[in-house]
C-alpha cells in the first residue's frame, strides 16, 4: 500500500500510512480551527487511494505541505486524532472488513512528535516542489 508522487523534478513513493497520518493532521487542525483552504491540495491526494491517479497544481501542494508542516511538526505525536481507517491499518487490520492485514503498516516508533512522523512525505514533496510554477502538476498515482 504505497503513494506514488511524480513531478517536472522527479519522484518518490511513500508508504499509504505516511500520507494518511500526514491527512489526519490536517484534518485535526481543520476540525479545531476552521477550513484552510490552503491546506485542500494535501487533501486531493486522497483521490488517488483505491488504484487512481489525481494530478495536483505542484505550486499549491508546496504551500499546503509549509502551511502543514509549519502547523503540526512540533506537536507530541500522541497530540493528533487519527481517524479510525488509519488506526485500523497501524493496528494491522483492515479498514474495510476487520481482519488481520498481511504488511502492518506502523508509522516511525521512536518519533517523538507528529513533525517526525510525516517527515517522509513533507521532507519529498517540499524537495520535488521547490522552484517549479503555477503551471507544473504533481501526479499523484495509487500503486
Amino acid at each position: 500500500m504505497s503513494l506514488q508522487f511524480v513531478g517536472p523534478s522527479g519522484g518518490f513513493e511513500v508508504r499509504w500510512v505516511t500520507y494518511a497520518l500526514l491527512r489526519d493532521g490536517v484534518l485535526h487542525l481543520e476540525k479545531r480551527a476552521g477550513p484552510e483552504p490552503v491546506l485542500e491540495p494535501l487533501l486531493r491526494i486522497a483521490a488517488a487511494v483505491g488504484g487512481r491517479s489525481v494530478r495536483i497544481p505542484a505550486l499549491g501542494l508546496r504551500i499546503a505541505v509549509l502551511a502543514a508542516r509549519s502547523a503540526l511538526r512540533d506537536l507530541p505525536r500522541e497530540a493528533v486524532a487519527l481517524s479510525p481507517e488509519t488506526a485500523a491499518v497501524i493496528a494491522g487490520t483492515s479498514p474495510v472488513t476487520g481482519e488481520p492485514i498481511a504488511e502492518r503498516e506502523v508509522g516511525d516508533e521512536v518519533a517523538r512528535t507528529f513533525g517526525e512522523l510525516i517527515a517522509p512525505i513533507v521532507e519529498p514533496l517540499l524537495s520535488m516542489t521547490a522552484g517549479l510554477t503555477e503551471i507544473d502538476v504533481v501526479e499523484v498515482t495509487d500503486l
